[in-house]
């Protein structure tokens, strides 16, 4: 039989179509093979739990075949108790089903830490040491004493706080630091466009105080607050004047970027 009668004959296209039968298994069967060893399941898109209760956030992971796993909780004055703060991945990343999303909790109550000894030390020691624990310098005053430049008194919320005590994380301490009475001037600072903390360090540096705090109308949370930069200050420092160490400094408070253009 020639090679053409061969090729057209019924025996050669029964062995051709079993071939590409046998082909074709093969190739769907490495496909779905390679489909189950990569995915396992299919993509999807992380969730965004920002803001959400947690059990919340486990019924939403549960919905979308994912997983949960708390790794940290932060206390948050500004947020409320027990609701997501955090998440990796982040909400919108593509990941596989049974993916395990970490997420960091606002806790309930804030973080004690024990306050530093910082009577007897250096207005600038008794910032870092506060610092360094997690505590916030506040109110600088000044009296008349002996030491100059040393702490005298510590305080919380208006009253004494002794060294040892238990605060939270983040509580602001005012101090009263002695000052020798010499009748000394100094410059006025200008302040204008300096954040509250900032504008704070500046004056008590010179050894004055820090006055009133007037907060507008675009202050409205603890972020804006930090936030806040200074756009009028009582007495005005742009004239070159210089007030009596101790003097107070009245400052006014913004967000508003309109107030800096008046």
């Amino acid at each position: 039989m020639s090679i053409k009668k061969f090729i057209l004959s019924w025996v050669f296209v029964k062995h051709l179509v079993i071939a590409l039968a046998i082909l074709s298994v093969l190739i769907f069967g490495v496909i779905s093979a390679l489909d189950w060893y990569t995915d396992h399941g299919e993509s999807l898109s992380v969730p965004d739990f920002s803001g959400i209760k947690s059990t919340e956030a486990v019924k939403v992971a549960q919905q979308k075949n994912l997983r949960l796993k708390v790794v940290d909780s932060v206390y948050i004055a500004s947020a409320d108790p027990g609701v997501v703060i955090d998440q990796v991945p982040a909400g919108g990343a593509v990941v596989k089903e049974n993916r395990t999303i970490f997420i960091t909790l606002s806790s309930i109550n804030p973080e004690n830490v024990v306050m530093p000894k910082i009577i007897d030390v250096s207005l600038r020691q008794a910032r870092n040491l506060l610092a360094g624990v997690g505590l916030r310098l506040g109110k600088v005053e000044f009296r008349p004493s002996q030491y100059a430049d040393l702490v005298l008194e510590q305080n919380s919320e208006g009253k004494p706080i002794k060294a040892g005590d238990k605060i939270h994380k983040g509580s602001v301490i005012d101090v009263i630091v002695g000052q020798v009475q010499r009748n000394e001037k100094v410059e006025l600072p200008e302040l204008i466009g300096l954040q509250v903390d900032q504008a704070k360090e500046t004056l008590s540096g010179l050894g004055l105080n820090t006055g009133v705090l007037i907060y507008d109308n675009s202050i409205k949370t603890e972020a804006d607050s930090l936030a806040a930069l200074v756009w009028r200050q009582k007495p005005d420092g742009s004239r070159n004047r210089k007030i009596e160490v101790g003097s107070s400094v009245d400052l006014w408070l913004t967000i508003d970027e309109e107030k800096f253009e008046e």
